[in-house]
């Protein structure tokens, strides 16, 4: 087990060729199991409180969005990421009548998911600039990002170009986003995922954490980065527990209880996977 332990460090630490994410998270879940630690603990603290899961609302009519967030609600909701873009005077449509039934409290992200252009979203952002919404990715590239952001007063989230530690000191350094929307896939795990999380923290940037993972123990993994986040600086982790048809852990990990996820103080990730349902392995290493 040290053996396992002083390997896991290694792959860890600042400056190595980062393990891909899977590997990445198994790293951390042996050194929370060996010092008796939950992953959150290992990240820097874990906070005594949950975090907001987000729940997912597809585009359409406002009505239609109206009922999802509504569903989501009554299960104790309290975050919301409305899918807009794709036909500006629509989209302009729904986010006033969302923000008009938006109950106090509620956290609710736009996410543009890149479907504007710079002339488009210049145009939405300001058509509601006074209700004070923030948008997520409202342009394709960083570049795209930081001339929009010239153009408008309407905070500003990323996640599809924030990929690499330098993308973080970036968008930080010339001031493009407020938000930083973290997806651990994506960033190559929770090595780099906690170097942009502090980045974010040293200049005031808040945090919304995702699962790209479409499991339990991806939601858990999301949760601990979550968790260590301070209260004010975290806005939402985004949840994709309802929306799975196998679960590979069940009655295992972090669940959403009425809106919240919380991470226990269980050792390393917290959740094993049932191996009968993963079935056969792949490939086995020794």
């Amino acid at each position: 087990m040290n053996e396992l332990v002083e390997r896991a460090m290694d792959l860890c630490l600042p400056g190595h060729l980062y393990a891909k994410a899977p590997v990445d998270l198994a790293c951390w879940d042996i050194m929370g199991k060996a010092s008796g630690l939950p992953i959150a603990d290992l990240l820097g603290g874990k906070r005594d409180t949950g975090t907001p899961a987000a729940s997912s609302v597809s585009s359409g009519d406002p009505d239609y969005m109206m009922g999802i967030i509504n569903k989501y609600r009554e299960q104790g909701y309290v975050a919301h990421s409305a899918k807009v873009g794709g036909n500006i005077e629509k989209d302009i449509d729904r986010i006033r009548h969302i923000e008009a039934n938006r109950k106090p409290g509620e956290i609710i992200l736009y996410d543009v998911n890149r479907a504007w252009t710079r002339r488009e979203a210049g145009i939405v952002m300001n058509a509601v600039a006074d209700l004070g919404v923030t948008f997520e990715q409202p342009g394709e590239t960083l570049d795209d990002i930081a001339e929009i952001r010239k153009v408008t007063t309407s905070p500003i989230s990323v996640d599809e170009t924030l990929v690499t530690l330098q993308d973080a000191c970036r968008i930080a350094r010339d001031g493009i986003a407020d938000v930083f929307g973290i997806k651990l896939n994506r960033v190559g795990g929770l090595t780099r995922a906690r170097r942009m999380r502090d980045v974010a923290l040293a200049h005031g940037i808040q945090i919304f954490v995702m699962a790209t993972g479409g499991s339990v123990m991806a939601d858990t993994e999301a949760a601990h980065l979550a968790q260590s986040v301070p209260q004010e600086f975290i806005q939402a982790s985004w949840s994709c527990q309802d929306m799975l048809t196998v679960d590979v852990a069940p009655g295992r990990g972090c669940r959403t209880e009425n809106g919240i996820l919380t991470i226990d103080d269980t050792p390393g990730l917290g959740c094993d996977p049932d191996e009968a349902i993963l079935g056969d392995p792949v490939a086995v290493y020794e």
